[in-house]
Order: C-alpha cells, then sequence, then structure tokens
C-alpha cells in the first residue's frame, strides 16, 4: 500500500513509459534529486504530499494550482527522469472555489465533468469540462440554462479567469446599481419624493398579485417586493416605509410570506426559488428596520419566536443542499438576536450546533453563508455574555 509522507525518500522508481515523449534527464542518486525537488517545494511555499512507494508528488501551488511530479528510472544507471504534468483537476478545482467565493449555488457531477449552477436572480448556468487535443488541455464550456443575461456573463468572466489564470474576482455590485456618494447625496436630500398614494397603491397592487391565481403573478409580486425592500435597489425613505407597512403584525405581505416560510406553502414548480424570495424579502425587511433602530417594537409579538425562529432554524439544516436559502436564514436570525432579548434567551445550545455546522458548509462552499453563519454566532454568543454578567450581578446585589 502507498503511504503518503512529508518528506520525500522513494523506496524505488519505475523504468520510465516509453510513449512518454517529454523528459528531463538527471544524472543523479534517487534521494538526492528527491531531496532537491522537495527542497525547492519548501522554499517556494508549495504544499506537496509525497508518496515514496511510487515516487510521486502531488503538488498545490500559487492560485490554486495542481501539479504532479513523477520520478522514473533512466535507460542508463544512475540516471534519475524527472516528469512534471500540471493536473487537469486544477481547472475543476478553481472553478469550484471561484463558485464558492462568489456564493454560486453547484452541484457536482464528478462521472461527467458538469456542474448544474445557480446564481443570483435564480440565474441558471451549466459549466461542462472536455478533454482537449493536447494532454493537459481542458475545454471550459458554460452555457446559461435560464436567468439573467447580465448575472450570467457576470459569471462566465469571473469562472474563465479562475479557469485560465487562478484569478478569483469576488463578486460586486452591478454598475448600474451602485452607487457614488454624489448619488447617496441626492437621493437622501434632494431626490423628488413619490406623489401622495402611489406607493399605497403598490403595494396594494403587491397584495392583489399574491392573491391571484396566477402563478407568474404571484412570483412577479414577489420578485417586486425583494427589489423594492432592499435599499440597494430603490430611494431609503421608499424601502424604508415599505419594510415598515410588511412587518405590521395584521399585514396580508408579511402573512403570505410567513406561510411560505413557516407553513412551507410553497408551489411545485420551483419551490426553492419562491422559497428564496420569502427569506430574502424578510431579510430585507428586518436587516433595514434594524438599521433604522426602529425593529424592537415590530417583532414583540410570540410568534417570532415560536413560530419563525425554528422554521429559520430548520432552513439551515438544508444548508448543504440550499446553501441560499441557509445564509437569508442566518441572516434574518442574526437581526432577530440583535433586536430580540427573548429570541437570544430562547436560542438553545442546538442553535449553536446548526449554525456552526452551517459555517462549515459555508467555508467549503459557499461564502455568504459563512459570513452571515459567523455574524449570527457573534450577536448569539454576546447576548447570552451580556445575560449571564446581568445575572451574576443580580447575584451578587
Amino acid at each position: 500500500m502507498s503511504s503518503i509522507m512529508s518528506n520525500w525518500i522513494p523506496h524505488h522508481v519505475n523504468p520510465y513509459p516509453s510513449d512518454f515523449i517529454e523528459q528531463i534527464s538527471c544524472v543523479a542518486v534517487l534521494l538526492t534529486v528527491a531531496h532537491r525537488i522537495s527542497e525547492c517545494n519548501r522554499i517556494r511555499s508549495v504544499e506537496a504530499e509525497y508518496d515514496n512507494d511510487t515516487a510521486v508528488a502531488n503538488c498545490v501551488a500559487s492560485n490554486n494550482t495542481h501539479f504532479r511530479v513523477m520520478l522514473y528510472q533512466g535507460e542508463t544507471q544512475g540516471t534519475i527522469i524527472v516528469d512534471m504534468r500540471r493536473m487537469s483537476g486544477s481547472s475543476m478545482i478553481r472553478i469550484s472555489e471561484c463558485n464558492r467565493i462568489r456564493s454560486v449555488e453547484a452541484e457536482y457531477d464528478n462521472d461527467t465533468a458538469v456542474a448544474n449552477c445557480v446564481a443570483s436572480n435564480n440565474t441558471h448556468f451549466r459549466v461542462m469540462l472536455y478533454q482537449g487535443e493536447t494532454q493537459g488541455t481542458i475545454i471550459v464550456d458554460m452555457r446559461r440554462m435560464s436567468g439573467s443575461s447580465m448575472i450570467f456573463q457576470e459569471e462566465y468572466r469571473a469562472i474563465m479567469s479562475a479557469a485560465k489564470f487562478g484569478e478569483i474576482w469576488p463578486r460586486e455590485k452591478l454598475e448600474c446599481l451602485k452607487i457614488t456618494p454624489s448619488d447617496k447625496q441626492y437621493r437622501n436630500n434632494g431626490y423628488i419624493p413619490l406623489q401622495d398614494g402611489v406607493l399605497e397603491q403598490t403595494l396594494l397592487s403587491f397584495k392583489n398579485k399574491l392573491c391571484s391565481d396566477c402563478y407568474d403573478e404571484r412570483m412577479l409580486a414577489l420578485e417586486e417586493i425583494a427589489s423594492v425592500t432592499n435599499p440597494e435597489h430603490s430611494y431609503d425613505e421608499t424601502a424604508l416605509i415599505t419594510c415598515k407597512t410588511i412587518m405590521e403584525p395584521k399585514s396580508s405581505i408579511r402573512e403570505y410570506v410567513a406561510s411560505i416560510i413557516v407553513e412551507k406553502e410553497v408551489s411545485p414548480l420551483d419551490g426553492k426559488y419562491v422559497r428564496t424570495l420569502a427569506l430574502t424579502i424578510l431579510a430585507n425587511a428586518m436587516s433595514t428596520l434594524s438599521e433604522e433602530k426602529v425593529l424592537t417594537p415590530l417583532i414583540q409579538d410570540k410568534w417570532y419566536t415560536t413560530s419563525l425562529m425554528p422554521s429559520l432554524i430548520d432552513e439551515m439544516k438544508t444548508a448543504v443542499k440550499h446553501p441560499c436559502n441557509a445564509s437569508l436564514a442566518a441572516k434574518c436570525l442574526s437581526t432577530l438576536f440583535a433586536n430580540s432579548l427573548e429570541a437570544c434567551s430562547q436560542a438553545e445550545k442546538y442553535t449553536l450546533t446548526v449554525l456552526e455546522a452551517a459555517k462549515e458548509v459555508g467555508k467549503a462552499s459557499y461564502t455568504n453563508l459563512e459570513k452571515e453563519a459567523q455574524i449570527a454566532l457573534e450577536t448569539m454568543m454576546q447576548h447570552k455574555a451580556e445575560e449571564c454578567r446581568k445575572n451574576i450581578t443580580n447575584h451578587l446585589v
């Protein structure tokens, strides 16, 4: 059985295969050649696993570049042949790492070298890898299946950059949606406000669409509400008023969103995306109102701790399969913990375990999930620590 070692001390080497053309011959003792290569890797900070039984070194250089070094016996005594090859798997690893950093959901089929991916705004695309005409060459074929062409172009450029050069670009806001300081000043001070009744009519239109028998109308309403409640996509005042209206106890929009999250009443056509929109609306509304310091009075209802919180925790259990929804659930939890002492006090140790598990999933495959789970953990632990200090102080008094 082969043994993986941190030091390269091969026991023996095999004759060099005759069908391989490219080779570098070294006139030296086997152990000397192996030592020189391992020392080179050490100085150049190249990670390497050495198999002393097969005289093979699997290495990882900067930018996640994988290559393999193999030693063979030359034709003459004392001659060692060094064969070094870039591994095709490095392209696959770069692509999966790109998806992780950019928080793109992906299902990888290792047998067919196909990745089915879902980016923001429910943009589906497929990445397929093929063997090129020459040894060590991989062809990357990327195709949009459905969704936004603009978002697909962003992901296309990011994945091609990662596959070709090992450069991974973190996700950035769309240029058309970026807010410059002058834009922000205009928005906050000098923008033309909506006419009286326009926002109310818009919200009424949303309510009517959510009650429609037409699936497309309900989906359109959810997408529009998710956009309006996001301050990055609409004016601050518009987003704030909309979020306040939605979070009112008797709001029909909140009840509809709640039925999707808590009661899991979703369409069989695309239940995952419906849940994504519902969680996005809730996360937008809660975070916007939290930043304005007006969320706490709106979440005094026990529904938030007895129904919503367990549902969010259940959502986080699906992190492996649905990391996007889990990250949105974590964002809702962290906001709930920051604005409700009751929610924090009722959070059990099991909640901590779920958050830790989700964080590990995010660390492996979805950056946003890792970030949001960490924020929820820190918020929860901070409130727990404050609660302990108060109890100790009251006991001493």
